[in-house]
């Protein structure tokens, strides 16, 4: 036979974890880092690891962002309803931060805005802006005016030590690189 101490104990402690269980369930859930470290400054840029932290950056335009691996953008095919992948940064609100893509590449890279300026990668980079050190491979960009693999219009950026190959299209001022320099 169990004392009704022992059953006022053991009603204490299933009190205390069902408490404890309601809790947990009611808490939010801990904020999801939209990048693999650092804090978005010259010094500790922004990681970026997969095309999902590659298409934030357009949330934070002067920031600095590096690459922590090469990317795989295949997916971007099936983004905005067949637009793909939206361009970092307008000529209106151009990016000024920096990118280093650190000797890493992003390949598959598919962007189809045929009736839109400044597309890109970044569609548009302005005074002060650094994007250096990677490889676009085998991207298909289609745009408007002023198109580019990995930039669409440099508003007086800083481009260096980069390089694309695939396919770029446009009806004034497209490049494989820039689009306009």
């Amino acid at each position: 036979m169990i004392s009704d101490s022992s059953r006022k104990y053991a009603y204490l402690v299933f009190s205390i974890l069902l408490s404890t269980f309601v809790i947990m369930l009611s808490a939010p859930p801990a904020a999801a880092q939209p990048f693999g470290g650092g804090s978005g400054t010259p010094e500790d840029p922004y990681i970026i690891e997969n095309v999902e932290q590659l298409q934030a950056m357009k949330d934070n335009l002067s920031a600095h962002y590096a690459l922590g691996n090469d990317i795989d953008a295949s997916d971007t095919v099936n983004w905005n309803g067949g637009a793909g992948f939206e361009p970092v940064g307008t000529s209106d609100n151009p990016f000024t931060g920096s990118f280093d893509g650190r000797g890493y590449k992003i390949t598959n890279l598919y962007i189809n805005r045929s009736g839109t300026n400044n597309v890109g990668l970044f569609g548009c980079i302005g005074p002060g802006s650094v994007v250096e050190n990677v490889g676009l491979e085998n991207e298909n960009v289609i745009g408007s005016d002023l198109v580019g693999g990995l930039v669409g219009y440099n508003k007086e950026g800083n481009i260096s030590k980069c390089y694309s190959t695939g396919s770029v299209s446009g009806t004034n001022g497209a490049g494989g690189l820039a689009g306009y320099n």
